[in-house]
């Protein structure tokens, strides 16, 4: 996808913070704000999907965060597993590999390590019915580094 320089410069201030006014980003970029609104109307109907606001899992009481891989039991069964793995609201994160079986590389996160042992072991979670759990690993989730795709996207587009 081929952007302008001025939509790379508006994604840019967007990146860095998605509530900057379009005044704000046209005096900074010496355009007209109404421009600013044609460009950012343009991004969101072709490259932002949503606005969305970043919260730290520790905030909210979420001490303990897991990886785990999956492999599918019954490949008739990929849809209900992936709408499952969709609907749980303990996973955040989730990623099909393909190749032999089809694999799942999953993040999820917990408040504590008993909930999230409940969560893999309990015969009444429908994600043991559908997924074959071949590896869980456990960290605390004050031990993340990084979390943010920003700087990653601004590299890209501007």
């Amino acid at each position: 996808m081929w952007f302008t320089k001025n939509e790379k410069r508006v994604l840019s201030f967007l990146l860095d913070n998605a509530k900057t006014s379009d005044t704000i980003i046209a005096s900074k970029l010496n355009i007209s704000s109404q421009a600013v609104g044609k460009i950012r109307k343009h991004l969101e109907e072709d490259l932002i999907k949503k606005y969305s606001i970043q919260i730290s899992p520790l905030n909210l009481d979420l001490k303990i965060t897991t990886f785990f891989t999956a492999n599918l039991i019954d490949s008739h069964k990929r849809k209900e597993a992936e709408k499952l793995i969709l609907n749980t609201p303990n996973i955040t994160n989730a990623y099909k590999f393909i190749g032999g079986k089809t694999n799942y590389h999953i993040l999820s996160y917990f408040k504590t390590l008993e909930e999230a042992s409940i969560f893999f072991e309990s015969e009444e979670n429908k994600i043991n019915d559908l997924l074959e759990i071949t590896s869980v690993k456990s960290t605390p989730s004050s031990n993340m580094i990084k979390n943010d795709e920003t700087k990653l996207f601004q590299n890209i587009m501007c």
